[in-house]
């Protein structure tokens, strides 16, 4: 599979076809603020989690259509979860039904399996979360911020294991 989901600060979301370099769909207005983060979940090529600086974290599916007024193919949100504070990070843990989503100082744990319920809610930054990124064994998960720390988390955990980063 050789596509690519954008977002943008026109609020728009594009999947791409890598290949022939052309957008397939464009979803204008997918989100009503600039689009931050898009995380394409391991359970399936075609479904992705976007945030934005609306606060909104919504679930997307490009195989379930929808019609633009101008002709473009689009698709719609399967569902849609409200962080709280401008969302800067998504992601997806492994199986794709669990996926974290970063806003403010917080990180948000939801639950896709079962509508986009809220799991728990991890704050150990001082400042805005700007990145989310499983280690190489998929295990633990390492957050970083404007704080200039980055953390370290098992995934069965809350508690922080690592301290401030390195310049």
């Amino acid at each position: 599979n050789m596509h690519l989901l954008s977002g943008s600060d026109d609020c728009s979301l594009r999947y791409w076809d890598l290949p022939t370099q052309k957008s397939v769909l464009v979803q204008k207005g997918a989100h009503a603020d600039f689009v931050r983060a898009a995380a394409q979940s391991p359970a399936s090529d075609e479904t992705w989690l976007t945030g934005g600086y609306d606060r909104k974290v919504r679930l997307w599916d490009v195989r379930v259509p929808g019609a633009g007024e101008d002709g473009d193919r689009r698709c719609n949100a399967l569902m849609e979860m409200d962080h709280g504070s401008p969302v800067e990070a998504t992601l997806f843990l492994p199986g794709g039904g669990i996926a974290l989503s970063a806003g403010g100082d917080v990180i948000k744990v939801w639950d896709v399996l079962a509508g986009g319920r809220e799991l728990h809610s991890l704050s150990h930054h001082s400042r805005a979360i700007t990145s989310l990124v499983l280690d190489g064994t998929r295990t633990r998960l390492i957050s970083g911020g404007l704080d200039g720390r980055g953390r370290r988390r098992a995934r069965a955990r809350a508690r922080p294991l690592a301290g401030r980063a390195r310049a």
